[in-house]
């Protein structure tokens, strides 16, 4: 349909339990690949260009390594820099730590 609004995506790459990804998956579409699973580090500018691709508005990694790359590869891609249109509309990044 012209104009509906996507729903948010989120790329999820740490270890979650289904209970979690249920009820996050009630508020946005999930792709959840853990490391644990796949036993794959991901690369950089593949992970920013992929998160880009998919239009991801979150992503939930469990590592530190990739960090700063990411998030350049991501900034880098033409997905950050397209015009929004409409009102309230904004791209952020947010990140946390625990331990």
């Amino acid at each position: 349909m012209p104009g509906a609004a996507r729903r948010p995506a989120a790329l999820i790459l740490a270890p979650f339990s289904a209970d979690a990804l249920a009820r996050l998956g009630g508020l946005v579409d999930i792709t959840h690949e853990s490391w644990m699973d796949t036993l794959r580090l991901q690369d950089p500018e593949e992970l920013g260009a992929r998160l880009g691709d998919m239009e991801a508005t979150a992503l939930v990694v469990e590592s530190d390594f990739v960090f700063d790359e990411t998030l350049e590869a991501a900034r880098a891609h033409p997905h950050y820099s397209e015009s929004l249109e409409g009102p309230y509309r904004g791209r952020g990044v947010a990140s946390g730590f625990w331990g």
